[in-house]
């Protein structure tokens, strides 16, 4: 076994194992050999933590990655989440690793209409990020969504940032 894959063994150990507060020391250990695997186990142990200095600490590494197949780990995390919060946090992940998560528009669209007012904010900016062209069928059903979303909403405060949101996704290049 190589030194490389000894260092990744040795980190997923770490990740698995060690408690909180080792992690937050070893962070640039972590930090250096993040791959997919290691950040499954710690998005698990962020989603479940109450130690705010290693979720804080956490999160400025998961912002860090940029390995495009880390995102349907985010993703699977973002759906697993129940409270809306935390949600909210593993969105605003998304825009500030930089990864593409194009290809979620509807369920990214999903997730905000079934969140609260700061969770339709942070999808928008997710969304507004995004470059390239979208299916029809996509950014119609997102619309669709979001309209039949606003026939429901009375909170006006919502309604509005719902509205803001049609309009981020009726801006997407349709191809």
């Amino acid at each position: 076994m190589n030194n490389e894959n000894q260092d990744q063994k040795n980190a997923l150990t770490l990740a698995l194992k060690a408690s909180e507060t080792e992690l937050v020391s070893q962070k640039n250990e972590l930090r250096k050999h993040l791959n997919v695997k290691i950040l499954n186990v710690l998005l698990r142990r962020w989603r479940a933590s109450l130690n705010d200095e290693f979720r804080t600490e956490m999160f400025q590494i998961f912002s860090d990655i940029k390995d495009q197949e880390a995102l349907s780990c985010i993703m699977d995390s973002l759906e697993a989440e129940n409270r809306i919060d935390r949600k909210n946090e593993i969105i605003s992940l998304l825009w500030m690793s930089s990864l593409d998560a194009s290809d979620h528009l509807v369920d990214l669209v999903n997730i905000a209409l079934n969140g609260n007012y700061m969770t339709v904010v942070e999808v928008s900016t997710v969304i507004e990020s995004f470059e390239g062209e979208f299916g029809e069928d996509e950014v119609m059903e997102s619309m669709y969504q979001i309209d039949e979303k606003l026939l429901a909403v009375e909170n006006p405060e919502f309604a509005t940032v719902l509205m803001d949101l049609k309009e981020v996704v009726n801006k997407l290049n349709v191809t």
